[in-house]
């Protein structure tokens, strides 16, 4: 049921990507439009096989989201296990399941920032301000290309 439905939905986004193509213009050679056509069907058997792919991907990242929040609960379990039966390590045939403890820095939000540079400058506001628009306005920037699709409304 789900394919028939899903085929008649790529039917349907075909022919939206057909309205938008450029027109085709005849030429004195044959060759030419085929070569043209031929383009055109790449593209839209592109596009069918890309959103068959992101279909497939986006249902085994809901699968995988559900395993890792079982594997949560699991290693939440397994931890309180260990750390109230003073285990620091477990062997099984395979692994070896070991309890750790790391301190682990948190990020550096604009208000952190803004309140640790008033302190340094011993609450010289205008001073903290300045030194962290500087760090906030020199930051690296990348750009990130992408191509996503939306379901229409």
């Amino acid at each position: 049921m789900q394919k028939v439905i899903f085929l008649s939905i790529l039917k349907i986004i075909a022919k939206d990507i057909l309205k938008y193509i450029i027109k085709i213009k005849i030429f004195k050679y044959n060759k030419i439009l085929i070569i043209i056509i031929m383009q055109n069907d790449l593209l839209i058997n592109n596009i069918k096989e890309w959103i068959i792919s992101d279909e497939k991907i986006k249902n085994l990242q809901k699968q995988i989201r559900l395993i890792k929040k079982e594997k949560k609960n699991l290693e939440k379990e397994l931890m309180i296990s260990m750390k109230n039966g003073g285990f620091e390590e477990i062997d099984t045939n395979n692994y070896k399941i070991i309890y750790t403890k790391k301190i682990v820095k948190k990020s550096i939000t604009k208000k952190y920032l803004k309140n640790i540079l008033s302190q340094y400058f011993k609450n010289n506001i205008e001073k903290a301000t300045e030194v962290e628009n500087y760090i906030q306005n020199n930051r690296e920037e990348t750009i990130r290309e992408n191509i996503k699709k939306e379901i229409k409304k």
